[in-house]
């Protein structure tokens, strides 16, 4: 646990630095917004296209990985509209809840996985996010319409227009291609994709708000608790289904064990959902997965 308490505990500190950067005046809210999407529109698509552009495609575990994602996020969805008929819960809480089970914390995610399991984690990762982040999109949206009805222009668009989910066609065509990349090109691309996750790191840590805890307790931390700690744990069980071997075991368990994703926070307010709670909720899960997520992948390095 000690060794994976040090190979993780950078991405926290970084995360640290940047919640105490956001405090100084002089960094202003415009410069650090630019450096959110700057990273959104070119050095994390660098990064999602480097990576996919070599992955492992003929992989023989890659399909049971993708089968055990995919099963992990249908059996949590079903039970969350089960739940939201149980206990009638209102559609603004019920986008937000949803979120924070099922999205998470990409620039977290990579960085753990980056300092575990180096390039052939990475690697297999950015596949997965290659699934990942298109379906946990259309469920959140399907969260906050559920009784409002949605078409599928308001699923589908936002993907389509999305960067991340561009790249990684991207990456994944050029994979599947003979083409070959121009040295200078390639080169470029890997020094965007290096400055990826330490800025996102700092971005995710500015975009904490500390003072959202002050009330809900009890959703905050139950809600938290779920999901740093069940989430991955039913992804545990689910892998060991498919007998995935153990690097795709703790990649699937990392992925369901992240806080949620910072941008739930931009589609809550989009749809007029309890942001409030939601931004509570990003901040709660931060701050927990720091303990849990080292945790959880010394329970699965044991057990495996």
């Amino acid at each position: 646990m000690i060794n994976l308490f040090g190979s993780l505990s950078f991405i926290f500190l970084i995360i640290l630095l940047g919640f105490l950067l956001r405090k100084i005046p002089a960094i202003k809210d415009l410069i650090w917004d630019q450096a959110e999407r700057i990273n959104y529109y070119i050095l994390f698509p660098s990064l999602l296209f480097t990576s996919l552009a070599v992955a492992p495609l003929n992989d023989p575990n890659l399909l049971d990985l993708l089968n055990a994602l995919l099963m992990t996020l249908a059996m949590v969805f079903i039970a969350l509209i089960l739940a939201k008929k149980i206990w009638s819960i209102e559609t603004n809480k019920f986008g937000v809840i949803t979120q924070s089970l099922i999205r998470h914390n990409t620039f977290i995610g990579l960085a753990a996985i980056s300092s575990l399991y180096s390039t052939e984690g990475l690697l297999i990762a950015s596949v997965v996010l290659a699934i990942l982040v298109p379906t946990v999109n259309v469920l959140s949206v399907i969260s906050f319409r559920l009784e409002k009805g949605f078409t599928v222009n308001s699923l589908f668009y936002p993907i389509i227009k999305n960067p991340l989910i561009l790249a990684c066609v991207a990456g994944i065509g050029f994979n599947l291609s003979t083409l070959e990349m121009n040295a200078d090109v390639d080169n470029l691309l890997h020094v965007l994709a290096k400055i990826s996750l330490p800025l996102g790191l700092l971005t995710v840590g500015g975009a904490l708000k500390v003072k959202e805890l002050q009330s809900q307790y009890f959703s905050l931390f139950s809600i938290s608790l779920i999901r740093l700690v069940a989430m991955p744990f039913i992804a545990f069980l689910i892998a060991n289904l498919f007998n995935l071997p153990k690097l795709e075991t703790a990649i699937i368990v990392i992925f369901f064990g992240l806080p949620t994703a910072i941008s739930s926070y931009v589609l809550t307010r989009q749809f007029n959902g309890d942001y409030h709670l939601m931004a509570g909720i990003i901040t709660a899960q931060t701050i927990i997965s720091s303990v849990t997520l080292v945790i959880v992948l010394a329970l699965v390095d044991l057990i495996h």
